[in-house]
């Protein structure tokens, strides 16, 4: 039994065929259908999610590197400034995106999950059980999307703790001795 079904103590299928009549298992696949349908949904939004996520942070880091370089370049001290704080500033943007980014593949992955157990605990009323049997052969090695995106997030993450740092020790460097 899913999470939802134990929390509520209902089932998801709350009434038997002769209790219902002659359409249930029409409507019984049809409502599986709409459950399918949303779980596909929930995966393109999660993926157009990670896509542009991953953007936003690859261009982040971009970002980065550019005013690393021009900070290396001769400028004014005031020009010299702004670049040092638009290289801390985009590494705690990095971070803070990193850590929204978890958390929306959290979500996600929960969502997915309660629905898939919604969908299999409709499958115990249809002839066959296909999500129910891919869950009991997928191997030990599977890891899901959202996870893979989560230890990306992560990863993203740790680079930009280690700009943040590289880039205070630069900053204060530059302060107290007046050159870079």
């Amino acid at each position: 039994m899913g999470i939802w079904v134990i929390m509520n103590n209902k089932p998801t299928v709350n009434k038997t065929k002769d209790e219902y009549g002659e359409a249930f298992s029409a409507h019984l696949l049809e409502q599986y259908k709409i459950v399918r349908s949303a779980i596909v949904d929930i995966q393109n939004d999660r993926n157009v999610n990670n896509r542009f996520l991953f953007t936003i942070l690859t261009s982040l880091l971009a970002i980065s590197a550019f005013a690393a370089q021009q900070a290396l370049t001769p400028f004014s001290a005031n020009a010299k400034i702004f670049l040092l704080f638009l290289l801390m500033l985009s590494p705690i943007f990095g971070v803070a995106i990193s850590w929204i980014w978890i958390r929306l593949n959290n979500t996600y992955h929960e969502g997915m999950r309660a629905r898939y157990e919604v969908l299999k605990e409709i499958e115990n009323w249809l002839p066959a059980c296909p999500f129910t049997r891919e869950y009991e052969i997928r191997g030990s090695n599977y890891v899901s999307v959202s996870e893979i995106a989560i230890r990306i997030a992560k990863v993203f993450i740790f680079i930009n703790v280690l700009f943040i740092i590289i880039f205070t020790c630069y900053f204060i460097r530059f302060l107290f001795a007046g050159q870079i």
